[in-house]
């Protein structure tokens, strides 16, 4: 149990947002490394009361201008043309979903070529799926990008040129300051693109401690705040349930007991910690859907 609470901290610490602040903060070389990825410009209600975070909430009528591209990054038969072809739609959100298209190969890149998977057997079972599926998937990706390095020099190069509707400016989903911070989640949430402001509230998650809980403010019980963060994010992904991450941890040697993240990370919260465990988890929810996370209820 202990083994398994630090694979959720070391998930924590790679999830999609902290994996793009660290991509977008390395850059690249010559001008493409100096380039300042341009703002997203949202509905100006987004920031009416940025300490409120109100925006409109997402209509079957009126989409997410990036649902069609969050569509095919769920879909895509082979990664390595879908970053091609998302390099080139910025108006959609393309790069943002061809960055994490990118770190998705990488992980996988990075198994051993045959991993020893043990546990539950439907979990090993889906989990094999999972690998056999990505591995297929990610095809060329490493080819055409062998390196962090080359790949951020890339999209930085790319979207000097045009910028990406998702992608925000200073280079990087970490912002400077908490005034920073609340507009970042303003403009993620006017975007209503999930992946999005899963990315930015786990990119933020320092700056809104003040909001979760006293229990937070001094820099304690962190691993419980990585741990509700991970789930927050699942949820607002909406892919807790056969996360890929789980197929990983399975094959980097962690028993395969469960097909659903949020199950996973919940195993290794303390019996005495479950209760404030829940309360974080539904803040973050609450502030990820534009509420106030002291206003309980809502």
């Amino acid at each position: 149990m202990k083994h398994a609470r630090w694979l959720v901290l070391v998930a924590a610490a790679v999830s999609i947002g902290l994996l793009l602040s660290h991509f977008l903060t390395r850059g690249g070389s010559g001008d493409a490394a100096s380039v300042q990825l341009s703002p997203v410009q949202p509905p100006q209600a987004a920031y009416a009361s940025p300490r409120i975070l109100a925006v409109m909430p997402l209509s079957p009528t009126s989409p997410a201008p990036s649902a069609a591209m969050r569509a095919r990054f769920e879909t895509a038969a082979n990664y390595a043309a879908f970053i091609h072809d998302a390099m080139q739609r910025p108006s959609e959100g393309g790069r943002f979903y061809a960055l994490m298209a990118f770190e998705k190969c990488r992980e996988v890149a990075a198994l051993s070529a045959a991993p020893v998977l043990q546990g539950r057997p439907d979990a090993v079972l889906a989990a094999r799926k999972t690998i056999a599926d990505l591995t297929q998937r990610c095809r060329g990706v490493m080819e055409q990008f062998p390196s962090e390095h080359l790949f951020t020099e890339a999209l930085l190069y790319s979207n000097a040129r045009s910028p990406d509707a998702l992608l925000i400016e200073r280079g990087t989903l970490r912002p400077a300051t908490k005034e920073a911070s609340e507009s970042d989640i303003a403009r993620a949430l006017a975007t209503q693109d999930p992946y999005f402001i899963a990315a930015t509230m786990d990119a933020n998650l320092d700056f809104v401690t003040d909001r979760l809980g006293p229990e937070f403010r001094n820099g304690e019980e962190q691993a419980l705040l990585y741990q509700a963060m991970a789930v927050a994010g699942c949820e607002i992904a909406g892919n807790c349930k056969g996360h890929y991450r789980l197929a990983l941890f399975c094959a980097a040697g962690e028993p395969c007991v469960h097909t659903d993240l949020a199950a996973y990370v919940k195993q290794g919260v303390p019996a005495e910690s479950q209760e404030l465990y829940e309360r974080t988890l539904g803040r973050i929810l609450q502030l990820a859907r534009g509420r106030t996370a002291d206003q309980p209820g809502q």
